[in-house]
């Protein structure tokens, strides 16, 4: 018998991992999701056969969560090692991304900008161990600002501009504005110690919709108002095509 019914707003990677733990538990699960489309930042497109990663484009081996879910839902056969091979033009010239010859061996960056980035690196080691992506919570003394503004105050710009902020477009669709300095100590000392990436062949939105089959996915339902009706009980207020509709969830 299914148990209580259980409204999960959001059909992204952590709303649909959600839905497929409590489905497996015995759990009636609805997923609202105000787009077409589950996923969320995940999001392949299939043109001409191939499949392409327009939103986020890999899994790492440090994605434990990720990779148990995947392999609880069949999808670990079309697990693939990545290959990436990224490059930034400066002054006419391709200079590679994220290699050493990238920072310390090419002119992509001046010299003075080369040694705050060993400054950079030394601050890491200085608290190696305390820079775990598995407990990112041992960063909370290190998230006092974000990227921009720990740059900006070094007077660093050129770092930022011309490495840092690059590879959080082409890696991690992130501004360097809204990510904390404490994340990019984690992203720095993932690079150090070379961690896999994976892409799936049948394309990563397949996690999301793998992980919600078992759950009533109601899609281009956008949420306008959650509200608690009594002791035990909430209600939900979903609109979809001009029409309003009203669910309920037990607390």
């Amino acid at each position: 018998m299914k148990k209580n019914n259980i409204i999960i707003i959001g059909g992204g990677a952590a709303g649909t991992a959600a839905a497929h733990t409590l489905s497996q538990k015995g759990y009636t699960v609805t997923i609202l999701e105000k787009n077409d489309r589950l996923g969320g930042r995940i999001h392949s497109i299939t043109t001409d056969d191939a499949i392409f990663e327009v939103g986020a484009g890999f899994v790492s081996d440090f994605y434990t969560n990720t990779l148990k879910l995947i392999k609880s839902t069949g999808l670990e056969k079309y697990l693939q090692t990545r290959k990436s091979y990224s490059a930034l033009v400066r002054n006419g010239t391709l200079h590679p991304l994220l290699s050493k010859s990238a920072i310390f061996g090419t002119s992509i960056l001046s010299n003075r900008a080369k040694l705050q980035f060993a400054r950079e690196l030394f601050k890491i080691t200085a608290i190696w161990n305390k820079i775990d992506p598995l407990h990112m919570w041992k960063m909370y003394p290190y998230d006092k600002q974000s990227i921009s503004q720990a740059f900006i105050k070094k007077n660093e710009q050129e770092l930022l501009e011309y490495f840092i902020q690059p590879a959080l477009d082409g890696y991690f669709y992130w501004s360097a504005k809204n990510i904390s300095e404490a994340m990019l100590m984690i992203i720095f000392k993932t690079l150090l110690t070379r961690q896999h990436t994976y892409i799936l062949k049948c394309g990563l939105q397949r996690i999301p919709e793998k992980a919600a089959e078992g759950s009533h996915l109601l899609l281009a339902h956008e949420v306008t108002q959650v509200q608690k009706i009594s002791k035990n009980e909430y209600e939900v207020t979903v609109k979809s095509n001009k029409s309003t509709k009203k669910l309920r969830a037990p607390i």
